[in-house]
């Protein structure tokens, strides 16, 4: 979650940037333009700019879930995601643009202390927000008395010329010292005590007109929103540029209504200069008719010249820096997607599992290594598993397997003579590990017997003169239990022979021998590694006391 916020503050200021921008062009460009098309254009930049930060966030944060979710598979499972753009992108040659790689790096890596500071913040700042309304709900209800029936009379044939439906109130208050309108749902305008007397009728009703322009833009709703993206974004300078000059096109717009109705600039103008006299609200969350000197003059300005306000210097400048800092963020983050996927397998013979593919983002930072560790772990973690749930089997006694053997090589030969093995079509059997207990003899290459002797005597006899009995596995005798090649079928022998070859070890299927034991594996005579024989073990030993023999010839000498 706080890689997620953490990504999407930062996203927020190249957002910003974009905005600032949008916002200077619409200034500059709409200066003979009315206050409303400046201010929806406004509120509508600054509304995709929080729709911008939404979709981020929610982007981020369903790339940090798939990565928490892919670390929860198994390894062979899991599909990883890395990040192309961002912090954790592969930054131009440029000494400069790696240098400022470098510095969002040191920030990413405080990722958790910047959101904690951010949420501090935020936290206090909302507190703010908090106090402000209830101080506002305190003005509505303390010391306030009725402006008279007359002015209730006026407000309503007031509120009648701007089609405003909704009941307004009308309140003197001994606390507000400037006309202000409070609430949504029902709006009340607050009047500072006294004002009612000291200004003519013509100025009072150029007051409530503003003020009931506020009522029927809805503007105190909007002002509300601004507060939260103002403590959301608080070290965004385009939020904040923004937000002030919403406000001021607010007031604009007000002013231009008030004059729609009352047709008097000169009243209007001085019941401005008036509300100046009186010093300056502290509700920062309601609607004020006078507010800072520097906005009054600019709003007197603009209603004598029809004029609107353009960048100041000090604006132009700000502008300019920002861009320039946009330049250069555009370009740090700009990314080589010179490899768009990579695929990375645990070894060669893992071919038959699925394979974790690596993709280009734009989202999580700092995911591949972590990853990466974890697989390492929980690779090691299951060979220490293999090793306590596969203990080595004792080894029976050398002489009782020999004469198991030979007895049954007797048996075979008094019966039917050893069949001629081709080198390919042989057949796969399984084959018990007790064999195993026999020293292991170097294995050569299968000459094919041409010619036997049909008498089973004297082949028993030669076998006892050169004291060796040689056999090449069909079917075998293990531990007293004869095991028919039917019990292991050609698919899994065939699946073991693809693995053979994937794995490198051997190019071709002729001439193919192989041995696969609880202890050993032996491809054509050559013992393999331990990792490919526990790989293989794993998968085609079902039972640990058993054996897989391909082609494989067993020399037994008998004492």
């Amino acid at each position: 979650m706080e890689h997620a916020l953490f990504a999407t503050l930062l996203h927020s200021l190249w957002l910003g940037i974009l905005l600032s921008f949008c916002t200077g062009m619409v200034i500059i460009f709409t200066r003979k333009s009315t206050a409303a098309l400046r201010y929806n254009l406004l509120v509508a930049f600054l509304g995709l700019f929080l729709l911008g930060i939404i979709g981020l966030f929610f982007r981020e944060l369903s790339a940090a879930n798939h990565i928490a979710i892919q670390l929860n598979k198994p390894i062979h499972q899991q599909t990883v995601v890395a990040p192309s753009g961002g912090l954790g992108a592969t930054y131009a040659d440029s000494d400069l643009l790696q240098k400022g790689g470098s510095l969002f790096q040191l920030f990413n890596n405080y990722a958790a202390q910047i959101v904690m500071i951010w949420f501090l913040i935020i936290c206090a700042k909302s507190i703010q927000l908090v106090i402000g309304l209830q101080s506002i709900s305190y003005v509505r209800k303390n010391k306030v008395y009725p402006a008279g029936k007359y002015w209730e009379d006026q407000l309503q044939a007031l509120s009648e010329r701007l089609e405003i439906t909704r009941s307004v109130t009308l309140l003197q208050s001994g606390i507000a010292k400037v006309p202000v309108i409070v609430g949504h749902l029902k709006p009340v305008i607050l009047i500072p005590l006294g004002m009612l007397n000291g200004l003519s009728g013509k100025e009072i009703e150029a007051i409530l007109c503003h003020e009931l322009a506020h009522v029927k833009r809805q503007d105190y709703l909007v002002n509300l929103l601004q507060s939260f993206a103002e403590i959301l974004f608080f070290f965004n300078p385009a939020v904040l540029w923004i937000s002030k000059l919403i406000r001021e096109e607010r007031e604009n717009c007000c002013d231009d209504l008030a004059l729609a109705i009352t047709s008097n600039k000169n009243e209007y103008i001085h019941a401005l200069i008036s509300c100046e006299e009186f010093d300056s609200s502290k509700l920062g969350y309601a609607m004020a008719f006078g507010r800072k000197r520097n906005n009054l003059m600019d709003r007197v300005s603009r209603i004598v010249f029809n004029k609107s306000t353009s960048l100041n210097r000090m604006e132009k400048l700000v502008l300019v820096a920002l861009l320039g800092t946009g330049i250069f963020l555009a370009s740090a983050f700009k990314a080589s997607n010179t490899s768009a996927q990579q695929h990375v397998a645990a070894s060669k013979l893992a071919s038959g599992l699925p394979k974790q593919t690596i993709t280009n983002t734009d989202s999580i930072t700092k995911r591949a290594s972590i990853i990466a560790e974890k697989q390492q772990k929980i690779l090691e973690l299951q060979s220490e598993i293999e090793k306590l749930t596969h203990p080595e089997v004792p080894e029976p006694p050398l002489n009782s397997n020999i004469n198991t053997n030979i007895n049954d090589v007797q048996t075979n030969g008094a019966t039917n003579p050893i069949p001629v093995i081709a080198s390919v079509a042989a057949k796969a059997v399984v084959a018990s590990s007790a064999p195993a207990a026999i020293p292991p003899t170097p294995v050569t290459p299968i000459t094919p017997v041409n010619t036997y002797d049909n008498n089973p005597n004297s082949r028993v006899n030669e076998s006892k003169n050169t004291n060796v009995t040689t056999t090449t596995t069909r079917s075998i005798t293990v531990d007293g239990d004869h095991v028919e090649k039917d019990e292991f079928n050609d698919h899994v022998m065939k699946n073991i022979i693809d693995d053979l070859l994937n794995s490198g070890i051997i190019k071709q299927t002729k001439a193919l021998s192989y041995k696969i034991s609880p202890t050993e594996l032996i491809v054509n005579g050559v013992k393999q590694n331990d990792e490919l024989h526990k790989i293989l073990k794993t998968r085609y030993l079902k039972k640990p006391d058993r054996s897989i023999l391909y082609n494989f010839e067993i020399s037994s000498k008998s004492n």
